[in-house]
C-alpha cells in the first residue's frame, strides 16, 4: 500500500501541473528531473500505466513496455519492449518530455539504458522498485 501511496502521490504532482508550474522531483536514484506540464510520457512500468490512467492522465501516454496492459487502452499504445530489456533507441523515437520507471527497470541487461536517455537529453524520473516504499521520491514544496 505504501509503494502505491508513494507512486500515486508523485505521479499525480508530476503529472497535473500546468504550463505555468514546474516542479523539481528527486527520484529514488538521487536524480532530481525538472517536470514541467509532461505532454509525452513513456511509463516502462506496469504499475505506472495503471496509475496515470487512474489519474486521467493518459493522453500524455505516447508509450510502454509490454507489462502496461491494463487498462485494455494501454495496449493500443506503442509498446518499448519488456522492462528489464528496452532499448534506448525505441524510447527516444517516441521524442518522450519525460520517462517514468522503476529502479528495477535497471538491472541485467538494461543497467546502461539510464546513462543512455539521460546522455540523449530524455528526463527520466526513477520511481521506488516494488516493496520499497515511499523511501526516495520527494517533491520539494
Amino acid at each position: 500500500m505504501k509503494k502505491t501511496l508513494s507512486l500515486l502521490l508523485t505521479l499525480s504532482a508530476a503529472l497535473t501541473l500546468n504550463a505555468a508550474e514546474a516542479a523539481s522531483v528527486r527520484g529514488a536514484d538521487g536524480v532530481t528531473v525538472n517536470i514541467n506540464n509532461p505532454k509525452r510520457v513513456v511509463a516502462l512500468n506496469g504499475t505506472t500505466v495503471e496509475i496515470i490512467y487512474k489519474l486521467g492522465k493518459q493522453n500524455t501516454l505516447v508509450g510502454r513496455d509490454v507489462t502496461g496492459t491494463f487498462p485494455a487502452a494501454a495496449e493500443r499504445l506503442p509498446s518499448v519492449g519488456h522492462w528489464a530489456q528496452v532499448g534506448a533507441e525505441g524510447v527516444i523515437s517516441l521524442k518522450p518530455d519525460l520517462v517514468i520507471a522503476t529502479e528495477d527497470s535497471f538491472i541485467h541487461d538494461n543497467a546502461v539504458l539510464k546513462t543512455q536517455l539521460r546522455a540523449a537529453g530524455v528526463p527520466l524520473l526513477v520511481l521506488p522498485e516494488a516493496g520499497k516504499g515511499a523511501r526516495a521520491v520527494s517533491v520539494p514544496a
